[in-house]
């Protein structure tokens, strides 16, 4: 008995295409009490992702330096907002640790900011996706300003001037990448008349 021979002139397998989430569908699950309350849900590029509920001492520490600080220098006319949702697209509803938009808390009543001048992550544990996903959903927002403030290395990694790449204009980055060390001082764009020392919003090393 002979074995029966495979054809090798298969057909193209298509592969499951995954369903992606708007903004839209999340808010309104959300609405309607479809995930747990303890939840703290991002919504990236269609795709819904938990973030990490356990926040790292030195993170909490470098959050409430950062909010403090730039609360005073981003007073009248700014709402400096701490892990809250900003609406980046029709597939995106990222929760960026620190996002500085324009106007009052009280302009953001019926939907959640939409832009910001200034958004920044606290990364320890997210580095990689804080460089690379955020800052892609980020630069495609075209948030002209976005910080990381990278514990690891006890740095300020500065992205500006988002633009799409240049074969593919569906995909975005920033064009100019600066980093701070913790000597030096930056100045936003929005407040160009301000310094703010690195050192001031790194949390102090373990045996300071």
């Amino acid at each position: 008995m002979t074995s029966p021979v495979l054809s090798l002139n298969l057909p193209r397998q298509r592969l499951p295409k995954p369903r992606r989430w708007t903004r839209a569908e999340f808010v309104r699950a959300e609405s309607l009490g479809l995930f747990r309350a303890e939840e703290r849900l991002e919504l990236l590029d269609g795709e819904i992702v938990e973030k990490e509920r356990r926040v790292n001492t030195p993170h909490a520490a470098a959050q409430r330096k950062a909010e403090k600080l730039l609360a005073r220098l981003f007073a009248a006319g700014y709402d400096v907002r701490g892990q809250l949702p900003l609406a980046t697209g029709a597939r995106s509803q990222p929760l960026p640790d620190i996002v500085i938009v324009t106007g009052s808390e009280d302009d953001y009543l019926i939907d959640h900011p939409q832009s910001a001048v200034l958004v920044m992550e606290i990364s320890d544990t997210t580095l990689r996706t804080d460089r690379q996903r955020k800052l892609q959903i980020y630069a495609k927002a075209q948030i002209a300003d976005y910080w990381i403030l990278n514990l690891v290395d006890r740095q300020l990694e500065v992205y500006r001037q988002p633009q799409p790449h240049e074969f593919n204009a569906t995909r975005w980055h920033y064009a100019e990448t600066t980093i701070y060390t913790e000597s030096d001082a930056v100045k936003p764009l929005a407040m160009p008349e301000c310094d703010i020392a690195v050192a001031d919003l790194l949390p102090p090393l373990p045996n300071n």
